[in-house]
């Protein structure tokens, strides 16, 4: 890590987000990482603006828990809809102190079969969501020198993947995105995380019906959402600009900075090509 990261990091160690009082807007909040983190997050007294499509999950989560609470329910992959869910980002009587960027869609699929509706929908959730609320929500933090934005991504953003090469290329986006942003912020007290989870025990791959091209992969390699969502929020308290949860995620990881990109591309078809038969 360089010498000026650590010593951001050290600077703000005492300004925590994550507070009783504060306000987070979770989206993705009805299921999987943005349930556990909703949860979580209530837990330390913050106040939640949950957003997702069921309105029924929503209002039954926010009856269980103890802090205030607001529904929006939004299909983040409709301009209109991601609108007024940064209207409320936007707003300052009730400022979003914690914005979690959780939601998105995966699917396993080669790239010729997929339809241009369904490329559309995992772009517009993926990215264009996550850019446009995250646009909202900045400003405001740096007018007030406080603020966080934590980002889900994905360790298949750190690889080629054929059958999830759109979704790969999403989650690359977003880190790298994420990771700038951090940079860019950093001296403003505003604080930018990347969370790269790998498999997680979450409805993701039961709504994409693809459950059949996940069920080889090891148990050791799968963490559940309630274990992303604690370690990302302790990746958020120490400031981390990118935060790898498990051991077993951050060894693929840290192989994959040494191996020769040919090879990572080659072992990941070779991968891929076998969840697809």
């Amino acid at each position: 890590m360089a010498i000026n990261d650590f010593l951001h990091r050290r600077h703000h160690q005492g300004r925590q987000v994550i507070s009783p009082g504060a306000w987070a807007l979770v989206t993705g909040a009805s299921s999987g990482i943005g349930l556990s983190l909703a949860h979580k997050l209530a837990e330390r007294g913050m106040n939640l603006v949950l957003v997702a499509r069921s309105q029924e999950r929503l209002e039954k989560l926010a009856d269980k828990l103890p802090v205030e609470t607001e529904v929006l329910i939004a299909d983040l992959s409709k301009a209109t809809q991601r609108k007024s869910v940064a209207q409320r980002v936007r707003s300052k009587s009730l400022p979003i102190d914690l914005l979690v960027n959780n939601a998105g869609i995966w699917n396993f699929t080669p790239f010729v079969e997929m339809k241009q509706a369904d490329l559309q929908q995992m772009i517009s959730v993926n990215l264009l969501a996550l850019v446009e609320l995250t646009h909202a929500a900045v400003p405001q933090m740096v007018a007030r020198s406080h603020g966080a934005v934590m980002n889900i991504s994905s360790i298949a953003g750190f690889l080629p993947l054929p059958y999830e090469a759109t979704y790969g290329a999403t989650k690359a986006f977003v880190t790298s995105f994420s990771q700038g942003l951090y940079a860019e912020l950093k001296e403003s007290g505003v604080h930018v995380c990347a969370v790269a989870p790998g498999v997680t025990r979450t409805e993701l791959h039961e709504r994409s019906d693809g459950e059949e091209h996940v069920e080889d992969i090891p148990n050791m390699a799968w963490m559940s959402a309630d274990e992303v969502a604690e370690i990302s929020i302790k990746a958020v308290d120490r400031h981390d600009p990118l935060c790898v949860p498990g051991g077993v995620n951050k060894v693929m990881t840290a192989f994959l900075d040494v191996v020769p990109t040919p090879l990572a591309r080659w072992t990941a078809s070779k991968v891929n090509e076998r969840r697809r038969d």
